[in-house]
């Protein structure tokens, strides 16, 4: 079983490849479900890192609906992704009225597939009217993953569909299983046929000083470590 680790910096994604992980996905502003890192943080990650790093591409939280000046920072940062030699990207776009925009994924998927990169369909379709048929249009598009907690707020509660998803894309793309996954329940979803994981592992960091403006985060190692034991 795949597991992909969500990081925010270096020592996140250091730490998630020593404890086994085998693919980075690199964000920024995980508190608004992750928009793109730094172009400077995606070249020091993909330098530092043996394993696969896929950047997010978000310009901002919220929701997946963009405006033509935010699909064209999109495309930029797609380019900026494969300049700091990341292996993937991360995006989704939607319609108004909760459907795949297909013109818009289908040019950010051609910028990325030009250049080299693969291509992860983030949770965005966790708002889609019908994931099946969302699914379906995903791999005739030719997304390599999708990430889902099967429209629920955690993917234990939304695992009957990702099983659904799981079955139907086959060997066509691979869907992971995100949001809540732990070392008490990793097991499951192994049992449901599900062949990847999607998890944030992190601690919050106390800081020495009086005063600080949010929060710093510390890899939390037993985690990654306890998930990939009750896979195994």
């Amino acid at each position: 079983m795949t597991l992909e680790i969500c990081t925010e910096d270096l020592a996140q994604s250091l730490a998630a490849q020593a404890c086994g992980a085998h693919r980075i996905e690199l964000c920024a502003d995980l508190h608004n479900g992750g928009t793109t890192p730094s172009h400077g943080m995606m070249e020091q990650v993909s330098e530092a890192c043996n394993i696969p790093v896929f950047a997010m591409i978000r310009p901002r939280g919220g929701d997946f609906c963009y405006s033509a000046a935010e699909l064209r920072l999109m495309l930029s940062d797609i380019r900026g992704a494969a300049r700091a030699n990341v292996a993937g990207v991360v995006f989704g776009v939607l319609n108004n009225d909760s459907t795949l925009n297909l013109e818009h994924n289908q040019m950010l998927l051609n910028e990325a597939r030009q250049i080299g990169l693969a291509a992860t369909f983030h949770r965005a379709i966790d708002v889609c009217r019908d994931p099946l048929h969302a699914l379906e249009t995903l791999m005739e598009m030719g997304f390599q993953n999708v990430l889902t907690s099967g429209q629920e707020t955690t993917a234990e509660k939304g695992l009957a569909l990702i099983a659904a998803m799981t079955q139907l894309a086959g060997d066509t793309l691979t869907v992971m299983a995100g949001s809540g996954v732990n070392p008490t329940n990793a097991e499951i979803f192994k049992r449901s046929g599900i062949k990847a994981l999607h998890v944030t592992a992190r601690k919050e960091m106390q800081s020495s000083l009086h005063l600080h403006m949010g929060t710093q985060w510390k890899p939390d190692e037993e985690k990654i470590r306890g998930i990939l034991k009750a896979v195994r």
